[in-house]
């Protein structure tokens, strides 16, 4: 294991942050809190005097509005935990990461029939820090999986990981929804929302936080009705 030991300026620029995400945080409180709690408030009144059909769609909609919130909090959660944590160095293999995210949606996958594919070129070892690479794939599929194009009778989730002795290079591409240039600039913005977007969380801002933390780059190309491509580079360890 590998530890890092950060600067003050590298600290003192993370408490910055941190403390923007916890403004950026109250302020779509406002919002993004009280409409969910509004409804259920509201459901639960009706539910009182409801029966049958309709209190079983009462009690959906309340696990649906609870749900947001729980995802809200638990983002934030991700990302403060995350954030803090030292960089360690492992062996990654690559097949097994991708393996267990896709784990984590494999119902989602199957219930929108969605084509998942893996190239892995790797003629070197892997030396990264496995929970944020975790993270960052996490979050990068599951956007490519919550933005698929129901209109396209094949949707299809490429994925690509090619390793070489100073980087590694993932990229992830679907045909999915897409999005137009108004929204490139907000992508990484703390608790954006795209146009279908169904949570309001940190998303791909936690994985530029991550790919930052680990000296990579990242891009995404996108193309309205015509999916995403996203593309991020970080350096293998093996040498270090």
């Amino acid at each position: 294991m590998i530890k890092t030991l950060q600067s003050p300026d590298t600290l003192a620029l993370q408490l910055a942050q941190s403390s923007r995400i916890i403004d950026q945080f109250i302020k779509s409180c406002s919002h993004d809190l009280r409409g969910p709690l509004a409804s259920i408030q509201g459901l639960v009144e009706v539910a009182r005097h409801s029966q049958g059909q309709d209190l079983t769609q009462c009690l959906d909609l309340i696990l649906r509005c609870n749900s947001k919130l729980m995802e809200m909090i638990a983002s934030l959660e991700d990302y403060m935990i995350h954030s803090r944590k030292e960089v360690k160095t492992e062996t990654i293999d690559p097949e097994h990461l991708v393996a267990s995210v896709l784990d984590q949606y494999k119902h989602l996958i199957a219930a929108n029939h969605i084509n998942v594919s893996l190239h892995v070129d790797q003629p070197f070892p892997w030396m990264s820090d496995p929970d944020s690479c975790g993270t960052i794939l996490r979050e990068v599929v599951s956007n490519a999986i919550r933005f698929a194009d129901d209109s396209k009778s094949k949707k299809k989730i490429l994925l690509s990981i090619q390793v070489s002795a100073e980087t590694v290079t993932i990229a992830v591409q679907d045909n999915g929804i897409g999005m137009g240039d108004a929204h490139h600039k907000l992508l990484y913005e703390p608790f954006f929302r795209g146009a279908r977007q169904s949570r309001t969380g940190l998303g791909l801002f936690l994985v530029r936080t991550l790919i930052d933390k680990l000296g990579g780059s990242m891009s995404i190309l996108s193309q309205e009705e015509h999916g995403t491509t996203c593309r991020l580079t970080i350096p293998n360890l093996i040498l270090s």
